[in-house]
């Protein structure tokens, strides 16, 4: 499945089908992470049976602590 992720085209397996998935996949921790899907927020709870699609424009935000 061809989806974008943060303005870039990516090529996903058919089996990476949920945003929950996806955060894996790409080895993103959910907690402290921000998803937006399609222009539309996903919050946390529903990332799991968020399902993703062909086409899917994906912006991941990871929070980031220091100074």
């Amino acid at each position: 499945m061809r989806i974008i992720i943060n303005s870039q085209e990516t090529l996903i397996p058919d089996n990476i089908n949920t945003v929950s998935k996806l955060l894996e996949f790409q080895n993103i921790p959910e907690e402290g992470t921000g998803v937006g899907l399609n222009n539309r927020l996903i919050e946390a709870r529903n990332r799991p049976t968020t399902l993703l699609q062909n086409g899917d424009n994906v912006i991941i935000i990871s929070a980031t602590f220091g100074g």
